[in-house]
């Protein structure tokens, strides 16, 4: 067993039958790293969480990413009729751009879900736990999965509005207008 590994294009998807894509590289005060839009034209099948309480993935979703040159965790951000619904952060053990119009992602499975413009939900600590004592990480990543995860949350409760003009704005940047 290793760590989960996803691309940005989730070709790994078999649910989404048809799809349109988009990447460029974004440096600015806010990010760095390339952001993408995943816009997500037929499904075989709606794909919900494994809480089974909401739908993930189905004909016109789209999925804003965001992936950081310099940072440990990969934003997936759900949209629906051009509204945020919620944020979806991995835990990253690392970001690889060996291809820039596709990079990936080693999971640390530790990962983090706000539901727009509230409080932030850690999941997956079990996880990242069994990840531990079977030996696919060590002590060094398992402690650093937690470091992420509080500067993520901290940075987000400090400024949700700058969050958010900021996730609209790389959207609206990659949107086609359908």
């Amino acid at each position: 067993m290793s760590l989960i590994k996803r691309s940005m294009k989730r070709d790994d998807i078999k649910a989404i039958t048809k799809k349109r894509y988009r990447s460029l590289k974004i440096d600015d005060v806010f990010f760095s790293g390339i952001v993408s839009l995943l816009t997500i034209d037929e499904v075989s099948e709606s794909v919900y969480s494994s809480t089974g309480h909401y739908k993930i993935i189905d004909k016109g979703y789209k999925w804003l990413q965001l992936a950081p040159f310099d940072d440990y965790y990969w934003l997936t951000v759900r949209i629906t009729n051009d509204n945020i619904e919620d944020s979806y952060f991995d835990v990253t053990s690392k970001n690889h751009f060996d291809d820039l119009d596709d990079p990936w992602f080693e999971d640390l499975c530790l990962d983090i879900i706000i539901p727009y413009k509230e409080k932030p939900i850690l999941v997956d600590e079990d996880e990242l736990l069994k990840a531990y004592e079977d030996g696919l990480i060590d002590k060094g990543a398992y402690d650093k999965a937690y470091k992420v995860v509080h500067k993520i949350i901290d940075t987000y409760l400090e400024d949700q509005d700058s969050y958010y003009d900021h996730l609209y704005h790389y959207y609206h940047l990659l949107k086609d207008d359908d």
